[in-house]
């Protein structure tokens, strides 16, 4: 009978001790739980806090900012004086509609202010204005000079008679103008075979890239050299060309030269143009040169 008591005493040590262990447990975990809803409220009621502190600043920056430009943008206050008073005052280009002495309102900034009166010489003055300030102009307008004495008439001509016009000299031969669209074509020409061999020439590069030879590097450099040749000379011809097409005749000789004058003049006019190209080849360019007699 006492080892039933004492086995059913240690049975009952054991589940108090159980039940004891779980009380336990369960108050830690309830209290980890608490700990952590209040950290969390903490830091949410925090959060919102900083916002509103935030909202607050900005609207407190916002209108300070707008009480500064306001007050930045307030009037000065200008007094304009003359000497001698009653001058017209004229402020910015804007005619004022009483007189000097006044007392006008100015946004701040510069600002010119023009007075004038009969018999003075008018007067200007530059003005820097600040907000909410109030500034005295004083102007001082000078005597206006007397007008100038007009001369004495000078006396009046003595008529000569003209002596008779000379007689118109002869018209000059016009120029020919075949030089010049025989070098325009030339021009033309050699421009369209230097465009062919560029176009061959971006080709060859084009393949030399893709596929690279010494044959189609040798094709490119002699497509190129002579793309570079024929544009030397669509040049050359162009300047040509256009230089004929501009030039002009002289004017004729006037009467009163002499003789001889006018016949060498003639002739030399009637001389044949000349045009000489001379081509240019170096390793890895070309061009070509030209005298030109007329």
């Amino acid at each position: 009978m006492t080892g039933f008591f004492t086995s059913l005493g240690h049975d009952v040590l054991r589940i108090a001790e159980e039940l004891w262990d779980r009380l336990v447990t369960g108050w830690e975990r309830l209290g980890s739980d608490i700990d952590s809803a209040v950290t969390d409220l903490w830091h949410r009621e925090v959060t919102g806090w900083e916002n509103i502190w935030h909202g607050v600043v900005h609207v407190a920056q916002s209108l300070w900012d707008d009480l500064v430009s306001g007050f930045k943008a307030l009037p000065g206050k200008i007094h304009v004086e003359s000497t001698p008073p009653g001058a017209n005052v004229t402020v910015d280009d804007k005619p004022q509609a009483s007189p000097a002495p006044l007392d006008i309102d100015l946004p701040p900034g510069p600002h010119s202010i023009k007075l004038s009166a009969q018999g003075r010489l008018p007067a200007q003055k530059q003005i820097d204005v600040g907000y909410a300030s109030a500034q005295t102009v004083t102007v001082t307008l000078e005597s206006a000079p007397p007008p100038p004495v007009a001369p004495p008439a000078p006396p009046l001509p003595v008529a000569i008679a003209a002596p008779p016009p000379a007689p118109a000299p002869p018209p000059s031969e016009p120029r020919s103008q075949v030089p010049a669209y025989i070098t325009g074509a030339l021009a033309i020409a050699a421009a369209g075979v230097g465009t062919v061999f560029g176009v061959l020439a971006l080709n060859d590069k084009s393949s030399f890239d893709k596929t690279p030879t010494t044959q189609t590097a040798d094709n490119g450099d002699t497509h190129s050299l002579i793309s570079d040749m024929s544009f030397g000379v669509a040049i050359t011809f162009g300047v040509t060309s256009a230089v004929l097409f501009l030039t002009r005749d002289e004017a004729p000789a006037p009467a009163a030269a002499s003789k001889d004058t006018s016949t060498k003049t003639a002739s030399s006019k009637r001389k044949a143009v000349t045009i000489t190209p001379t081509p240019m080849v170096g390793s890895h360019s070309g061009g070509a040169g030209f005298v030109l007699q007329f």
